[in-house]
């Protein structure tokens, strides 16, 4: 069986603490009105945000030379300190994060607190919430951090030997850095701010870590999209001249080992971007020869990745259907949620793609139903298996009649790609989105659905 997860004990979370594990910046934002008050003068809430993540002696220093503040650095640090004091009196958690920071641990996962706060102020919010056991290195203002300068990352991710690494931060100055340093950004964002550089994640509940968690062992990457999508096919410009003779080799050789490969026309992502409220996907048309080629010999570099579709059935009685896959190329014997296959050119008309068609097509298939049992077609994500780069577009079949009534399981004992069909509860199925049996985009959908 191909290997599902990633290395986790190599991959590092890094949380903020303020704003991300307890709910104090706005009382920060308060404390450093009433200190400008003191010299009367008044903030803006940009002035906070552009402020969000800097030490405190930063803060300090910022302050003091933009409005020509009286005092020398020490005395007003001592002032802005005695204000901090109030916010951490009585600090409240953020909801969920006890739970998240619980289950990454639970998953192998490291951890590590990245705080610009003062470190007596650090040690009073872990003692109070007993979550010192939960990290495995912690840094403080205290120390030699800086959350505006990419070396911080560099350096952390280096002497923690990590092969990918994750910021979970609400300051953009603290996420750019991280960009800067080819470090992945989780923007804890619950007040919808735009950024103006990208982040791999943006987040407004803490409840969607899971979700993420779950994408990280998979090895895939989702992208939330609207209840729409149109699959657009464009003209293939991309020559595979230099790389014909191998492909051909490599192709020769894979079909004396499986008599059964048989080389034909799929759709292959190129492009995906939201318009008018649609997720519009552009797509060519090229041979699986090629495709098979490059997941043997990644160096080839053919940009070959194959459209597909991943449906999850949902009787009325929430209830799901998932089959063992069996005489195929990619993850043998695992689980997956039925039906799901790559989109053939036949459901290509024009310069669209009929998804729909095939997701029907699917359905009849790998199930024995007719699409008269469907009550409604709803596609809800895009998602990419990084391992074997392939797109799915994740679909949610509604089924009108309950899949113990309209499922014969006995009548499809001859399928092709399925054995040992299983009729599953959605509180069943919340636990196999965490096995390595199952296959990566089913674990990813299954996380999706029961997190609702």
């Amino acid at each position: 069986m191909a290997n599902l997860t990633s290395s986790k004990g190599n991959t590092v979370f890094a949380f903020d603490m303020d704003g991300v594990i307890v709910d104090t910046v706005s009382l920060f934002y308060q404390a450093y009105d009433d200190f400008l008050k003191q010299f009367s003068h008044t903030s803006t809430p940009e002035e906070h945000l552009a402020l969000n993540g800097l030490k405190i002696k930063q803060i300090v220093a910022y302050a003091k030379k933009k409005y020509a503040l009286p005092k020398n650095e020490e005395e007003l640090l001592t002032l802005y300190n005695q204000g901090l004091s109030v916010a951490y009196a009585h600090p409240e958690l953020i909801p969920g994060v006890k739970r998240v920071i619980n289950l990454l641990k639970e998953n192998g996962f490291r951890l590590v607190l990245l705080s610009s706060s003062a470190k007596n102020n650090v040690d009073m919010v872990l003692n109070l919430f007993q979550l010192q056991k939960y990290f495995d290195f912690i840094m403080t203002g205290d120390d030699a951090i800086d959350k505006s300068s990419p070396h911080t990352y560099t350096q952390l991710k280096d002497a923690l030997n990590a092969t990918e690494m994750y910021v979970i931060d609400d300051s953009a100055i603290a996420l750019q850095s991280a960009a800067a340093a080819h470090v992945q950004g989780i923007f804890f964002n619950p007040q919808r701010q735009k950024l103006t550089f990208p982040v791999e994640y943006d987040i407004q509940t803490m409840a969607e870590m899971e979700r993420i968690m779950t994408e990280i062992k998979a090895n895939c990457k989702t992208f939330l999209i609207h209840n729409n999508v149109i699959v657009t096919l464009i003209k293939n410009d991309v020559s595979y001249k230099e790389q014909e003779n191998k492909v051909n080799q490599i192709w020769d050789a894979e079909k004396n080992l499986k008599k059964s490969l048989c080389n034909g026309t799929i759709v292959s992502y190129h492009s995906h971007a939201l318009k008018d409220g649609s997720l519009v996907i552009n797509c060519f048309l090229t041979e699986y020869k090629y495709f098979l080629a490059q997941s043997k010999i990644p160096s080839l570099n053919l940009p070959i990745f194959p459209l597909a579709v991943s449906g999850v059935i949902i009787d009325p009685e929430n209830n799901v259907l998932v089959g063992q896959r069996k005489d195929v190329t990619e993850y043998e014997q695992c689980l997956e949620l039925v039906p799901s296959g790559g989109i053939s050119s036949e459901h290509v008309y024009n310069d669209k793609v009929l998804w729909e068609e095939q997701i029907k097509a699917e359905f009849m298939e790998e199930t024995g139903m007719s699409s008269g049992d469907i009550k409604k077609i709803t596609p809800f994500c895009l998602i990419f298996d990084k391992e074997h780069k392939v797109y799915d577009i994740g679909v949610k079949i509604m089924l009108a009649t309950s899949l113990h009534q309209s499922f014969n399981s006995l009548k499809m004992d001859r399928n092709k790609e399925y054995k040992n069909y299983q009729i599953m509860g959605l509180k069943q199925i919340d636990a196999l989105s965490t096995e390595d049996k199952v296959v990566p985009t089913s674990r990813v959908i299954l996380k999706m659905i029961t997190l609702g």
